[in-house]
This record gives structure tokens, sequence and C-alpha cells, in this order.
């Protein structure tokens, strides 16, 4: 019965969450099923052939790059519950984290509207839990403070 508790109370009071993000599955998994998707559609239009090619090649290119997504988050951080996202060499402040997705990923917004994602598959479950309820306490946190 402690056990949960205990668990419970890991994920929720915790000040910040440090981040050691791998390769996500479910990212390449979207962009092939992306680029799929895209060279089927240029192969059925009723475009000249050449340029359905070059379209194609442009397309590869960048799925190579992986410059379909959303840049990913891809080296380690410690996010605050301040709303700091700390790396090794610089800091960010996020406005907010979209958290609509989040049984896939979530989309960490700056103060300058710089987008970055977090797969849920390309760190460990209790970090990104972790954060989700970082980002939830501190959107309900000025509701609770006008309730009082």
């Amino acid at each position: 019965m402690h056990l949960w508790l205990i668990r419970w109370l890991l994920i929720t009071l915790v000040k910040s969450v440090s981040l050691c993000p791998s390769v996500s599955l479910n990212a390449c998994m979207v962009q092939l099923f992306i680029v799929q998707l895209s060279i089927w559609a240029l192969l059925i239009a009723d475009l000249p052939l050449i340029i359905s090619v070059i379209l194609i090649f442009w397309l590869l290119g960048h799925w190579v790059e992986r410059a379909l997504l959303l840049p990913f988050i891809s080296e380690s951080c410690r996010y605050t519950d301040s709303g700091n996202l700390v790396y090794a060499q610089r800091q960010q402040l996020i406005e907010r984290i979209e958290i609509s997705f989040a049984t896939w990923f979530v989309v960490f917004v700056g103060q300058q509207g710089e987008r970055q994602i977090l797969w849920r598959d390309s760190c460990r479950e209790q970090s990104y839990r972790q954060i989700v309820v970082l980002e939830k306490r501190r959107r309900y946190r000025p509701r609770l403070s006008l309730d009082s």
C-alpha cells in the first residue's frame, strides 16, 4: 500500500526534472509514414514525371536531415518548475508546454516562439510523467492562488 504512495510523491513533489533523451522510435515511424504518404500522393498526382521526381528527391533530402517534424530535444537538459530548460551551455525560458498530445509527445514553446518536441519514448517514463505534472502544476497554480 505504501509503495504507490511513494511513487506518487516522487512524481508530484519534484522541483526539476533531468532529461537524457535518446532516439525515438515513434518519431522515426511518423517521419517514415509522412514520407511514404507524400511519395504515394506525388506518384498518383497528375504532375509531369520530372516535377514528381524533383519533389520526391527534395522530400527524401528533408527526411535524411530529419527536418520534417519539429526539432527534437536531443541533448541532456534539466527542466525546472519555474519554466527554465537548462542545457550544458545555455538556458532557455519556456513559456508553456503543449500537453494536448501527451500520450505521444509534448512540445516545449519558448518565449520567442521556438518549439522543440520531446517524444514519450525518447526518455524515461518517470521523467516524462514528472514533466507533465510540473506543467499542469504551473498552469493551475495561478488559478489556485486566486481562489484563496
